[in-house]
């Protein structure tokens, strides 16, 4: 089975298959783990400023894959996941196994191919 996958700007959809995540042109559940800044406001105020700050910091610290994957945040139902995702659109071609899961999967699919805690 032949998977279309890969996206251009860093928001895509995502699948899972053979302990790999590779994005997909459908969807908006993946982004490129760019936390963005804002001036101060009535939603976003000091504290938030300063915690953005401070993960932004985290993050800038976090070497490059060797694989080349990039840091991602993918929403896994109901909260984000930091993970390494395959957007360069080389991820899996062939599917090995029987079943693809997806961003549009059901969450108890979702929450176990990622081994989220509980």
């Amino acid at each position: 089975m032949e998977v279309e996958n890969g996206c251009e700007d860093g928001t895509c959809g995502y699948g899972i298959c053979d302990n790999e995540i590779s994005c997909y042109l459908v969807g908006d559940d993946c982004f490129l783990a760019n936390l963005l800044e804002a001036e101060e406001s009535v939603f976003h105020d000091k504290q938030l400023m300063e915690a953005t700050q401070a993960i932004r910091e985290i993050l800038a610290k976090i070497p490059e894959d060797k694989k080349g994957r990039k840091l991602s945040f993918i929403n896994a139902k109901p909260g984000l996941l930091l993970a390494w995702v395959d957007h360069n659109g080389e991820g899996f071609r062939e599917v090995k196994s029987k079943e693809i899961i997806t961003h549009e999967s059901d969450k108890e699919k979702i929450a176990a191919v990622l081994k989220l805690k509980r």
